[in-house]
């Protein structure tokens, strides 16, 4: 079973907070995608009319969508006291960088006024956008262009996901240290 690391570590650190959260009786979801496509080929793939039907169930359930930096902050709040006055809150994350989440995600998403957090691997970026200008070949994953196109939006935040996307309980204390903090 793969691992999503960025959202356990987004967990981790909300975990002490979010109990106060539960005092509180709010709902605190956080939903992670890794490609959106017309049509799935993939187990992580979701297709874009269920994506679309499940952005506006967020939004007819009355949840607030947060970044994840904006969820932590809240979250931090609550811990010192703050009561929220919405109960409903969604944060809306993408791993990797794939193509998908600009070609559909981000478009849709933008119309909805819904926030999102798109998490990337460097490495994989900078091998396909390397890749594409050499063969002229589109990629699965986005170019570090419409990565700042979606990152300049006012909805939208970039978080780093990994350097190269390893398998972390197998990396070496070094190999630890240049994921989180390279």
């Amino acid at each position: 079973m793969r691992k999503f690391y960025s959202i356990i570590i987004l967990l981790f650190f909300c975990i002490p907070f979010s109990l106060n959260a539960q005092k509180l009786k709010l709902d605190i979801r956080v939903l992670c995608y890794h490609n959106i496509k017309k049509k799935t080929k993939y187990q992580y793939d979701v297709s874009y009319d269920n994506f679309k039907k499940q952005m506006q169930l967020i939004i007819k359930s009355g949840y607030q969508s947060l970044k994840a930096t904006e969820l932590v902050n809240l979250l931090k709040k609550i811990k010192k006291g703050y009561r929220p006055k919405h109960r409903k809150f969604v944060a809306i994350t993408f791993d990797d960088g794939n193509y998908g989440v600009y070609q559909y995600a981000f478009p849709l998403m933008k119309k909805l006024k819904l926030k999102g957090t798109i998490y990337i691997y460097p490495t994989i970026i900078n091998a396909r956008q390397k890749r594409r200008k050499r063969t002229g070949k589109k990629t699965a994953y986005m170019m570090w262009s419409e990565i700042k196109r979606v990152i300049s939006h006012p909805l939208f935040e970039l978080g780093a996901h990994s350097f190269y996307h390893p398998n972390l309980t197998k990396e070496s204390k070094r190999g630890l240290k240049l994921q989180i903090v390279h």
